[in-house]
């Protein structure tokens, strides 16, 4: 089955690489043969005139050999599989004319018209190859090559004839008539040429027609998706910046509240800053991506020691973690001593604390643990939880600008969903790039790289 699949779509190939297939479509084939089977039948009168003697055998020819051809393959064009040879079905059917004609010409006697006649045939043949069955320039060409050759050793052998024995009539009458056939050979090249030409230049212009028309179907997409995930990420920042004003006037309006005891005021106290705080950050994070989509960031390049750095992660994050029952921990690879590194300490520092918050966040039980690792030419941080983990079908999501808002429209935890966009952002300006290792339940690690020249 592999050899025939293999045979069939080289075929194919040679096929379709015969005729001008994006102008050429089954109506058409069949048209053409059918125009050409009437008119082939139609000079079935002729041979009765034109040569007497031998006419039945021509009609045996024209009736029981061609016209059944032709009517075999437009039955068969009716089958998928064989429209895509339609290339060798032509080629047969104009082989078995052309063979039809020169069969005639080599029955006729001289005296009858179409032993200086039936050359014209030959011409119209190879029109109809040309024009109607729209083949390309070279096999237009080979065919008529054949054609001619194929005619002269009819003209010289088929009647008993060679060039040194023809008399003046009849060389003038094969010269003549050579002329004829190069004639039209050359003519017929000519306007296939040109015709094939234009059908490659209107190719290439469907074809970037097609490619436009499908970039703009693209972007049209593309932009509704954009319109409508940041509707759905107002919608959610909507929400996201009353939740946090809420508490800071309900508290506020609670202070005012006589006869509260010292541990009640400040009670509402924390959980107005903690409020404020929350809202502080993601007005933060709002000024950072709008300043990444203008492209107003700069990166600021200073040497840091990446150790301090992790410890004093540790330091901000321990209390949080230790509140929740998590585990936290660090890791700073086999060196013991500084590690400095050239970036932007900033940068650095939000990537690493937005992925430390998101594993607090998202872990309701276990640890956390955070460091980096020596690669060939960076630094590679990572940040490992045991929450709850990313479906498998979102991970190319998490990263977007304002995906996250229509991933978590149902999400039961706080939070604009811009750290993780934030982050990849920072950590391509600063040369590297962010990934991450999840399945649904089973925790998270995120990775990050930044060039490190002394690794």
């Amino acid at each position: 089955m592999g050899k025939l699949r293999i045979g069939y779509g080289t075929l194919k190939r040679m096929s379709e690489a015969m005729i001008l297939t994006r102008e050429f479509t089954p109506r058409l084939i069949r048209l053409g043969l059918i125009l050409g089977m009437i008119f082939y039948g139609a000079f079935g009168i002729v041979d009765y005139f034109a040569m007497p003697t031998n006419f039945h055998v021509a009609w045996i020819i024209r009736f029981a050999i061609l016209l059944p051809v032709v009517i075999t393959f437009l039955f068969l064009l009716h089958f998928k599989p064989h429209i895509a040879l339609s290339g060798f079905t032509l080629l047969i059917v104009a082989g078995v004319a052309q063979f039809g004609i020169l069969f005639m010409l080599s029955l006729a006697n001289k005296g009858d018209y179409a032993y200086f006649g039936y050359y014209v045939g030959l011409v119209l043949v190879m029109l109809w190859v040309s024009f109607v069955f729209l083949f390309r320039f070279w096999p237009t060409v080979y065919i008529a090559l054949f054609t001619i050759l194929a005619y002269n050793l009819i003209a010289c052998f088929k009647q008993g004839l060679c060039f040194y024995t023809l008399d003046s009539f009849e060389f003038a009458n094969l010269v003549s008539n050579n002329f004829l056939l190069v004639s039209a050979a050359v003519l017929n090249g000519i306007g296939t040429y040109q015709l094939e030409k234009r059908s490659d230049e209107n190719t290439l212009i469907q074809d970037e027609l097609v490619k436009d028309k499908l970039q703009l179907k693209l972007a049209k997409e593309k932009a509704e998706e954009s319109d409508y995930l940041k509707s759905a990420f107002l919608a959610n920042m909507s929400h996201e910046i009353r939740t946090p004003m809420n508490g800071i006037l309900g508290f506020a309006d609670l202070l005012k509240t006589p006869m509260l005891t010292g541990e009640e005021q400040q009670q509402y106290i924390d959980i107005i800053r903690t409020s404020g705080e929350h809202m502080l950050v993601i007005i933060n994070n709002l000024i950072n991506i709008s300043k990444i989509e203008s492209g107003q960031i700069e990166v600021n390049y200073s040497d840091i020691d990446v150790h301090v750095q992790l410890c004093n992660l540790y330091d901000f994050f321990h209390l949080e973690a230790q509140q929740k029952g998590l585990r936290l921990s660090k890791k700073t690879g086999s060196r013991k001593k500084a590690l400095m590194v050239k970036t932007d300490e900033e940068k650095l520092n939000a990537v690493l604390t937005n992925l430390i918050k998101n594993a607090i966040k998202y872990t309701h039980s276990g640890s956390i643990q955070f460091g980096y690792e020596l690669v060939p030419g960076h630094l590679q941080f990572y940040v490992r939880d045991t929450g709850i983990g990313i479906p498998v079908e979102q991970q190319k999501l998490i990263f977007e600008r304002f995906i996250q808002a229509e991933a978590n429209k149902l999400k039961k935890y706080e939070g604009a969903g811009l750290g993780l966009a934030i982050s990849k952002a920072y950590a391509s300006m600063l040369g590297g790039e962010i990934w991450l290792n999840s399945n649904a339940g089973e925790g998270t690690t995120f990775y990050f790289t930044i060039p490190d020249a002394d690794s």
